[in-house]
């Protein structure tokens, strides 16, 4: 994801960093956090070797991983 977003601005509110995250995820893993409801997902231009390799674990997304980047944005633009 970090390729899609690099060189972009950071948007002037949470609302729109989440948008901008959850759309750049649709992009690249080509699932839609929102409406999938399968735990993971496998995409096999992410395996690259290793026991989980291409998997996609979208309960981490959705529970870790996007909140956390999330939360990063808001520290700045609050910053």
């Amino acid at each position: 994801m970090s390729e899609y977003v690099a060189g972009l601005a950071l948007p002037p509110s949470v609302g729109e960093v989440e948008r901008l995250l959850k759309a750049t995820f649709d992009r690249v893993v080509g699932i839609d956090l929102a409406t999938e409801s399968a735990p993971w997902v496998y995409r096999e231009e992410f395996a690259h070797g290793g026991l989980s390799s291409g998997s996609v674990h979208l309960e981490t997304w959705r529970s870790e991983l996007l909140p956390t980047l999330i939360d990063r944005a808001r520290s700045r633009l609050s910053g």
